[in-house]
């Protein structure tokens, strides 16, 4: 599902998926973006922040449609898609669910579904990396920043958000 996100709300994301403290992004009247940091906040890290939010773009931002994702996906080595795999599958510490199944975005229900066909186990090898690449860019959509340089490989990027055109 084509999610569409003001600037603000974009950069937010982006810089809390930078691992950057911050309590919130506001729009100023004149449309540039002041960062809200908490006193966790380095001087480096609110540098950083800074400098993203004086060049961020305005517009608004929106998902990335399925067949670019998938596109993107398709692009990377086995290994790597394999990884991506294994990462949505675990148990992340603390939780009783896989990293898929914890997804509460528009397209959790087809997650779900999609979760349902690999676990059952009827699927051949085939089918089974087509369903897992599927259930990924499903994630994507609904976690933009999910695959810009994870943590189990910085290599990937996929990126989950565009501009509105």
């Amino acid at each position: 599902m084509i999610t569409t996100y003001l600037a603000v709300s974009a950069l937010d994301m982006n810089l809390r998926h930078l691992g950057i403290p911050v309590l919130g992004v506001t729009t100023n009247a004149d449309g540039s973006f002041t960062v809200q940091y908490a006193p966790s906040a380095t001087a480096g890290q609110i540098a950083q922040g800074n400098q993203i939010a004086s060049t961020w773009p305005k517009s608004n931002f929106q998902t990335r449609a399925l067949v670019p994702i998938r596109n993107d996906l398709n692009a990377l080595p086995l290994a790597k898609r394999q990884a991506i795999f294994n990462d949505l599958w675990a148990i992340p510490s603390g939780q009783a669910e896989t990293r898929l199944l914890l997804d509460n975005g528009p397209n959790a229900p087809a997650i779900w579904s999609f979760y349902m066909w690999n676990e059952i186990g009827i699927l051949n090898s085939t089918q089974l990396t087509t369903n897992q690449t599927y259930v990924t860019c499903l994630y994507v959509q609904d976690l933009p920043y999910y695959l810009v340089n994870p943590p189990f490989d910085p290599t990937i990027s996929i990126q989950g958000l565009e501009p509105v055109s």
